[in-house]
């Protein structure tokens, strides 16, 4: 049982890492767009 929660919190540690960094290179992207920037202050 304890090995279980340890494997699934390792996956999911797994997850919000792939995704954290994904999520940075979309926003380092954004930054260097000058499109994306006015969507974001059409709001």
């Amino acid at each position: 049982m304890l090995q279980l929660l340890s494997t699934a919190s390792l996956v999911v540690i797994a997850l919000s890492a792939i995704c954290g960094s994904q999520s940075l290179k979309k926003l380092s992207s954004a930054h260097e767009m000058p499109g994306s920037a006015e969507v974001h202050h059409d709001h």
